[in-house]
């Protein structure tokens, strides 16, 4: 599955379905933070939406977060295009998020882990999905319930 990470257009046209969607994903999640990069520094996020920021910009790219998710989670093809509609309904209710270096890969485990937890018959453990995220189950637990509330779930 590695192979995603290194996709390029004539690889893509004949990969897998679930590869296209997991490299369109990344994609599509790479330019939105490149995107807000470049429009400059953003304010301080407001308090309810903080707890999504990292101190630092993680060492893992979006690509790579976004495979290993796939990789490891039995998260399906379909559950991460509903993990993106998950993040798109968040930034409506919340105009103060701004995706970026610090949030989109705590924003990108929490919505995939709702997602597959709603989507798909086969899904881990909180405990399992903190490992994947590289953060505490506490600190999960705590990302997934302020994304449900934030939703208003």
């Amino acid at each position: 599955m590695n192979s995603v990470c290194k996709m390029n257009s004539g690889d893509f046209i004949n990969a897998p379905v679930e590869e296209q969607i997991v490299s369109l994903v990344s994609t599509l999640l790479e330019r939105v933070v490149e995107a807000n990069a470049r429009s400059g520094p953003s304010c301080r996020p407001a308090a309810n939406i903080r707890q999504f920021h990292a101190t630092e910009v993680s060492p893992i790219s979006i690509r790579e977060y976004v495979n290993r998710i796939f990789e490891y989670s039995s998260c399906s093809a379909p559950c991460l295009v509903l993990a993106m509609i998950y993040i798109e309904r968040l930034m409506q209710k919340e105009s103060s998020l701004i995706l970026n270096g610090l949030n989109v890969h705590r924003i990108v485990v929490v919505s995939s882990l709702l997602a597959n937890q709603y989507l798909d018959d086969r899904h881990h453990e909180n405990g399992y999905w903190a490992q994947i995220a590289g953060i505490s189950r506490q600190e999960l637990n705590g990302l997934e319930r302020l994304f449900l509330a934030l939703l208003d779930w």
